[in-house]
């Protein structure tokens, strides 16, 4: 009682807790819904997937083209009755091709993403242990 009433007693505030859970409720609301229009209707390359550059030589000049590919074959056929692992995306600006490419760094993002989550997670997991152990 004398420590209380005398021992200058901290709150919750004076560590700023309220304000930190308040903040990462509303950066959890915001990613929710950033996530939500970041992948709207938008390609997301599967794991393992790269795009690549290539040539092909003919007698009138050499011609780039870009393919996206995998090492087991995901991707639906265009005329084969099996699954392919390539996909031709045609030349640099074709939009295949930008979507394709884009589509690899949206899933490079969001697998970044989920290892920052991840580490906030187990973050806050080690918070809720130390006030836990000490209850």
């Amino acid at each position: 009682m004398v420590l209380m009433s005398r021992g200058c007693p901290q709150a919750l505030d004076n560590f700023g807790l309220p304000d930190l859970l308040t903040s990462i409720e509303s950066q959890i609301a915001e990613l929710q819904s950033q996530l939500g229009t970041f992948i709207d209707d938008r390609y997301i390359a599967p794991e393992g997937c790269e795009a690549h550059r290539y040539n092909v030589k003919r007698p009138s000049g050499v011609y780039w083209y870009n393919k996206l590919t995998s090492q087991r074959a995901i991707f639906e056929p265009e005329e084969q009755a099996a699954k392919v692992k390539v996909i031709h995306l045609s030349h640099d600006d074709d939009p295949r091709n930008l979507e394709g490419r884009r589509g690899i760094e949206r899933r490079n993002r969001l697998g970044q993403a989920q290892t920052q989550i991840r580490i906030a997670e187990e973050a806050l997991q080690r918070a809720v242990d130390l006030i836990n152990a000490f209850s």
